[in-house]
């Protein structure tokens, strides 16, 4: 008598599917880093302040404007860091100029819109929530660029740094496009 030929596990259809449903797997497990793909990376990180209005031993550093009022106080080290994000777009729209609730002309506004990463989007929630009803001061490379007041926490996708037309939002936007890679460069960072 022959010896019986082993049997193999799987079928070729079988194997077919287990190998379709593994790629699959490896695919689902890989999707959440694809977003780090195809993000800009900033040479300077941005960095996210509470100003408080007393100072302490959280925060020691007088923050002053340009004029040199104090504003607030800081801490030493920013609570949030942001070294990249999805995407950054500049525009300037015209906005209407307000008086006594109405409309008396319009002016132009600068605009940076920029495209949080998933868990940053989560970070600055996060954040913002602790700080409701604070200043919250934004700066890149020693520039402020933002000093918004939070009424809420922070929960869209999209952070955007906005002001006039004037010197201060112009270096505030030359600070950030500085901080983009260069034209025709790498904008992904893997």
């Amino acid at each position: 008598m022959e010896p019986a030929t082993p049997k193999p596990f799987l079928n070729r259809p079988q194997m077919a599917g287990l190998a379709g449903l593994l790629l699959a797997a490896l695919t689902l497990a890989l999707l959440p880093t694809c977003e780090l793909v195809r993000t800009v990376h900033f040479a300077q990180p941005l960095e996210f302040y509470v100003l408080s209005d007393h100072q302490s031993a959280a925060t020691p550093l007088p923050y002053r404007d340009a004029t040199g009022e104090i504003h607030g106080f800081r801490s030493e080290q920013p609570g949030l860091t942001l070294t990249r994000v999805q995407d950054v777009q500049f525009e300037i729209q015209s906005m209407p100029v307000l008086s006594r609730g109405r409309s008396v002309g319009k002016q132009a506004h600068r605009f940076a819109r920029l495209t949080l990463l998933r868990r940053d989007q989560k970070r600055l929630e996060t954040f913002t929530s602790a700080a409701v009803g604070s200043i919250m001061l934004v700066r890149m490379g020693g520039q402020d660029v933002a000093m918004p007041f939070i009424t809420a926490p922070h929960t869209g996708r999209e952070f955007v740094i906005s002001g006039p037309d004037n010197p201060d939002t112009q270096l505030a936007m030359q600070t950030l496009l500085a901080s983009l890679p260069a034209p025709g460069g790498k904008l992904g960072d893997k």
